[in-house]
């Protein structure tokens, strides 16, 4: 008799437990990108380096500049009374993520808005998000979002938040074509005038 009211109260104890937990770990959450967008601080593409760090890439919404550093921090909580533990959002370095990071007062990490939104692969490395077709759609990360995320989306999220005039939001947000390499040239160049230098030499001593 007391090993059956021992056993039932270890249960009433970890219903108990769970149900605290689950408050205690509850996220806001979002039904729609710009809502998303809306409550968090950052919505940029970064590229994954070691140590749970970023660089930032582009950004589409947020006072933060494209070769920013930041943390990422892992979160957990309730997905549909399962509990998801850490880590939630997978960093392999070299990854090319599009993410709507939080930053909290005091916190020296931002982190996603909760442990199931706002993590997407972006399709193209090589690609400004500026020049891929509005159409294509981004996958999600974390496989538990039901927000279905575009590139046409993102390149709303930058004209809105730094210009009507698309060049605008490029210069703004760093969605810009990559300048041409100028190192070649000076090469050349340098190699031109070390061989004219040369060949007069050699006619002088002539």
């Amino acid at each position: 008799m007391r090993k059956r009211f021992t056993v039932i109260a270890l249960v009433l104890a970890l219903v108990l437990l769970a149900d605290n937990g689950a408050k205690a770990v509850s996220y806001p959450s979002a039904d729609s990108v710009e809502d998303l967008a809306r409550i968090v601080t950052y919505v940029v593409r970064v590229e994954v380096l070691s140590g749970g760090r970023v660089r930032v890439l582009e950004v589409f919404s947020g006072e933060i500049q494209p070769g920013d550093m930041i943390g990422v921090g892992q979160t957990s909580g309730f997905l549909d009374r399962f509990f998801r533990g850490l880590p939630t959002l997978p960093l392999t370095r070299g990854d090319d993520l599009v993410l709507f990071l939080t930053h909290w007062d005091g916190d020296s990490r931002a982190t996603l808005l909760n442990p199931w939104q706002g993590a997407y692969r972006f399709p193209n490395s090589n690609e400004s998000t500026l020049t891929l077709d509005a159409g294509v759609e981004l996958e999600n990360v974390l496989g538990h979002d039901r927000i279905r995320l575009t590139i046409g989306d993102l390149q709303q999220l930058a004209e809105t938040n730094f210009g009507d005039d698309p060049h605008e939001a490029v210069a703004h947000s760093g969605l810009r074509p990559r300048s041409p390499a100028v190192w070649p040239l000076l090469l050349i160049l340098c190699v031109i005038t070390i061989m004219a230098i040369i060949i007069r030499k050699r006619k002088l001593q002539k």
